[in-house]
């Protein structure tokens, strides 16, 4: 049985959102030199246990792959504040540089010999976690897109 087409008029408030919605997922392309990082896991993503109370946690977990290796990063919020900390594994090369940009500051951290890190804590906003490589490239994590 064939059925005629219907054609519906979406309200215009309802275009300018999903339109609004896919400008905010897509992506600039990498910059040349650029390594691309690609979210594994994100513990807010998690569901709870049935059976399992749930406890206010404000720590979230991601996992990034960046060109092979994993990086472990942790964020803490508490009072307005982001304490930001994490860990390569699997990654072979020198350790990478690393910087923390907000809208007024940058801050770095140093990594140790297994590639932990902690940077000083910021203030909770549009932070971008800036991963140089041996001067061979450069990773941009916006974090702001984690934390709200």
């Amino acid at each position: 049985m064939l059925q005629d087409t219907v054609n519906v008029e979406v309200p215009r408030a309802v275009l300018k959102k999903i339109n609004g919605l896919l400008r905010q997922r897509s992506a600039p392309p990498p910059r040349q030199g650029a390594f691309l990082a690609t979210l594994l896991f994100d513990s807010l993503r998690q569901t709870a246990l049935a059976g399992v109370r749930s406890v206010a946690d404000t720590t979230r977990q991601l996992l990034f792959d960046i060109d092979g290796c994993k990086l472990d990063l942790r964020i803490r919020t508490h009072l307005g504040r982001q304490q930001i900390s994490g860990q390569f594994l699997g990654y072979s090369g020198p350790p990478p540089a690393l910087r923390l940009q907000s809208d007024s500051d940058t801050v770095t951290a140093t990594i140790n010999e297994l590639l932990v890190f902690d940077f000083p804590p910021v203030s909770d906003g549009h932070n971008k976690l800036l991963i140089t490589f041996d001067n061979r490239g450069e990773v941009e994590i916006n974090l702001e897109t984690y934390t709200r």
